[in-house]
């Protein structure tokens, strides 16, 4: 066995998965990013932050929460496309956009059930809450087949259980794809050509396009 132990003095990139539901939409603020980052950059010396956007939860209740929910991604967008490059040391900060993939799904999925999805109302019919899954769960979102509001229970949709966490089986695949694709449009430039943030956000917006949205996905293009 090979003890030797290797010291790592800094790390490329930074993933972050904003813990929306352990903490609130209003936690979530522009300050609070710029001091992510900056701390990402203190600690482990990362060049490139990447953020995911929020997608729907179960602890969406109201529709004034899925404004918010709008509202935050909106911000976090912004936060990203302003970010100075070099700032704090920090060259580049990304959004991966898990919530136009989690939610272009949800509503698929709700309109395969016969839902109106013309307004977000659709989004409060839920199950009740349970011994075992104490929070409400929308039933466009855990359900494979539609049934009365306030039910216990359903068929699951197969891509989210307790409106919390994701099947990774069924949706890891684009997340990963996504995942590299935004770390190419960083790390697979020609180094003897200096790409402009127009260029790299371009090749971060057609990562999402393709990868964070229901477009089928050639395997060529994978």
């Amino acid at each position: 066995v090979d003890n030797t132990t290797i010291t790592i003095d800094s790390f490329d990139v930074l993933i972050f998965r904003i813990p929306h539901g352990w903490i609130s939409l209003e936690s979530v603020t522009k300050e609070k990013l710029q001091e992510m980052v900056e701390l990402a950059s203190e600690l482990f010396g990362v060049k490139t932050v990447m953020i995911l956007s929020l997608p729907y939860i179960n602890n969406i209740k109201t529709l004034e929460d899925v404004s918010q929910l709008r509202d935050t991604n909106d911000m976090i967008h912004n936060f990203s496309h302003n970010w100075p490059s070099g700032n704090h040391g920090v060259d580049r900060v990304q959004v991966l956009d898990f919530a136009t993939f989690g939610d272009s799904l949800m509503e698929w999925n709700a309109r395969l059930m016969g839902m109106d999805t013309s307004s977000a109302n659709y989004t409060l019919e839920s199950l009740k809450p349970t011994r075992k899954f104490n929070q409400a769960r929308s039933i466009a979102q855990v359900c494979a087949k539609r049934v009365p509001d306030q039910t216990t229970k359903c068929e699951p949709s197969g891509f989210s259980l307790d409106g919390m966490h994701w099947c990774m089986g069924r949706m890891g695949g684009r997340l990963v794809a996504a995942t590299s694709c935004l770390l190419g449009c960083v790390y697979n430039k020609n180094k003897n050509v200096s790409e402009s943030s127009k260029t790299i956000e371009v090749c971060e917006r057609s990562c999402n396009d393709q990868f964070m949205t229901l477009k089928s996905v050639l395997h060529g293009n994978a």
